[in-house]
């Protein structure tokens, strides 16, 4: 049974084209899970091994000749495993066919769902007495499902997401086999302490299984944004609790599916869409200390006038100290300048705050940092035409035989998550904007 239409610019978990299917029950049990894993990680393993200089190739390989099927595969698990897929759909928007982008674009929203009876049991009495909640959800994700409901006495539309149960605990289960597998396929050099790198990844995960931390944040980030363009939903948590999240319905488009969707574009909106997703990334970076780090297109919606901007899913914006933020607010501002003494001495601060033991080759780090700052100085950037992240690789992969350390800081891992968010969704709206000046306004 394919789950049920509503109106097609409604947040509809619907197949376009691909079989969305009900399932049962989440793989949760170690040994189920970890089978699937080890096939993935292996194949993982050795493609990065064997074509660590290609990004293409690692990816055409990993997905596979029957995306369905890559999908279908880390659909039934849910969890740290169908957000490794993903990440995977981010990298691949630039290095895969646009068929099998549109096909990996479904882990963010529109998998394999759970059936409702299954989670019904986890609502609070008050949504069970006083709502009216559709039995299909509007969309299906790594963690959660969302569902759409009515308040019986106002006919009121909100969305309920109910968080998969055990799923926890499956994710502690993925990383502890995680860190075994990277230490036995040897992708780390020996030597090498990952374990600040799984400790924040653990954090975040965490931070995202907490509905009630989530509505907080959620209400936080709207109390401190000042820009009618960006809309958010309201939390009610007289409706919610640790595991069940009640917000206020929204309509609109997926971001990622403007193009799809519409045939005539106005390019003007367009590019300030594109221009206000930037600002808004600045904006939490510069002003507010809270950064949404989990930046794809299913967490953002456009209005169908592209007039407004709504944001969704908080589970995953984290909390910065203004010490930490200064690092890498100064990381841009010195490379927007072309301030290559400045921002060496920056990034040796930077290095000694994290105590971490770091020696790498300065003249390919900065060579790094002005090709990934380039887009600061155009006053006209064609981020749906741009090369940059195949220029990056190559400097990148060079910066890496340069360098040499035994534990890897992982302060700003999600931050640059969220760099690669952007990037991926102003490229895929194929917007244009003068970068130079809205960066100036912040900085």
């Amino acid at each position: 049974m394919g789950i049920r239409k509503f109106h097609p610019h409604l947040r509809v978990a619907v197949s376009n084209g691909y079989d969305v299917k009900r399932i049962k029950n989440i793989k949760k049990g170690l040994l189920q899970r970890n089978t699937s894993l080890l096939k993935y990680a292996m194949k993982t393993g050795v493609t990065i091994l064997k074509h660590r200089d290609d990004p293409a190739k690692v990816l055409e390989e990993l997905v596979g000749v029957n995306p369905k099927k890559f999908i279908d595969d880390l659909s039934h698990y849910k969890g740290s495993i169908t957000k490794a897929g993903q990440l995977i759909s981010q990298y691949g928007e630039y290095y895969l066919s646009e068929e099998v982008n549109e096909k990996l674009r479904m882990l963010h929203g529109s998998t394999h769902y759970l059936d409702f009876e299954k989670l019904e049991k986890l609502l609070p009495s008050v949504l069970i007495d006083d709502f009216q909640i559709d039995p299909s959800p509007i969309a299906a994700a790594s963690i959660g499902q969302v569902h759409k409901a009515i308040r019986r006495s106002d006919k009121k539309e909100f969305a309920i997401k109910i968080q998969y149960e055990g799923i926890e605990k499956a994710i502690k289960g993925d990383l502890v086999f995680l860190k075994l597998f990277l230490a036995s396929i040897k992708i780390v050099p020996k030597g090498i302490d990952t374990s600040d790198i799984f400790q924040e990844i653990e954090k975040v995960l965490k931070n995202e299984m907490d509905y009630k931390r989530e509505g907080e944040v959620l209400n936080r980030y709207a109390e401190l944004l000042d820009d009618d363009y960006y809309k958010l939903p309201k939390y009610y948590p007289e409706y919610s609790n640790d595991k069940v999240l009640c917000m206020d319905f929204v309509h609109g488009r997926h971001l990622s599916k403007i193009k799809q969707e519409s045939t005539q574009i106005d390019q003007t909106k367009i590019d300030i869409l594109g221009e206000k997703i930037f600002a808004l990334f600045l904006k939490e970076l510069f002003h507010l200390h809270l950064v949404q780090t989990d930046a794809h297109g299913g967490n953002y919606f456009i209005d169908e006038e592209l007039e407004h901007l709504t944001l969704l899913d908080f589970g995953a914006c984290l909390e910065y100290s203004e010490e930490q933020l200064t690092f890498y607010q100064n990381f841009l501002i010195y490379s927007f300048k072309e301030d290559k003494e400045a921002f060496l001495a920056e990034f040796e601060r930077f290095i000694s705050y994290t105590k971490k033991s770091l020696s790498y080759d300065q003249d390919i780090l900065w060579e790094y940092m002005l090709k990934a700052s380039s887009p600061l100085r155009s006053e006209s950037f064609d981020w749906g035409k741009t090369k940059l992240p195949d220029e990056l690789f190559e400097i990148g992969e060079r910066l890496r035989k340069s360098m040499s350390f035994d534990s890897i800081p992982s302060d700003f891992i999600f931050i640059d998550r969220k760099v690669m968010g952007v990037f991926t969704l102003l490229r895929s709206i194929s917007c244009s904007f003068n970068v130079k000046r809205v960066f100036e306004e912040y900085v």
